[in-house]
């Protein structure tokens, strides 16, 4: 059910044109912050207003926002959704999660030293999505932005995507996602084993 300041919410984006969806939770598992029946607005740039779980169940909803809305927009009311090259897309999509994947295993295996490793890791999404290029363009970004975006694997996984949709050749930016994602992997796999040890060592790794 929408609360009173929520449904407030949506009147105001509604009367000033603002594209949104409603995510209504309709089940829920132990252990879950949230009841069936919670709910939330969720913004055409994956901004979610209200609270409707963690951060799995955040990012799943804004898929599913997203899939939903190209959909619809396809189906009823005939948006194109073409894209030059599938095949390069569709190989660029997983490609791009799995380095954003090992990215954040490189800055959880860090994270374990801390108690507090969940406030850390809420402060660094968004900053890494937006030098990435995933919220905005790159290019509206500082210049001194880019030299850090390069080092990034979902930065070539976003550029090989945009490649792919309009026609350029994606496969260099694949195969340069794919190089740090295997980088990524083996950083991780070293800090994670010694960054648990010092944790150990420490007492510092909370196991709740």
């Amino acid at each position: 059910m929408i609360g009173q300041a929520l449904t407030r919410r949506a009147q105001e984006l509604a009367a000033e044109g603002t594209p949104f969806v409603v995510a209504t939770v309709v089940r829920a598992r132990r252990p879950a912050s949230v009841e069936p029946g919670t709910a939330g607005l969720v913004l055409e740039d994956g901004t979610i207003e209200g609270f409707i779980g963690g951060v799995c169940a955040q990012h799943s909803v804004r898929l599913y926002s997203l899939t939903a809305t190209l959909l619809w927009g396809k189906l009823f009311f005939d948006v194109p959704l073409g894209v030059a090259h599938p095949v390069a897309f569709i190989v660029a999509l997983p490609v791009t999660v799995i380095g954003l994947g090992l990215l954040g295993l490189v800055l959880a295996s860090t994270f374990i030293m801390y108690r507090n490793a969940n406030a850390l890791s809420n402060l660094l999404e968004y900053p890494v999505w937006l030098v990435t290029g995933l919220l905005v363009s790159l290019s509206l970004l500082p210049g001194w932005v880019g030299p850090i975006s390069w080092a990034l694997a979902p930065t070539w996984g976003v550029n090989a995507l945009r490649e792919a949709a309009i026609s350029g050749n994606a496969w260099p930016e694949i195969g340069m996602c794919l190089a740090l994602a295997a980088v990524y992997l083996v950083i991780g796999h070293f800090t994670l084993q010694q960054f648990e040890r010092l944790a150990r060592e420490r007492a510092t790794l909370s196991l709740t």
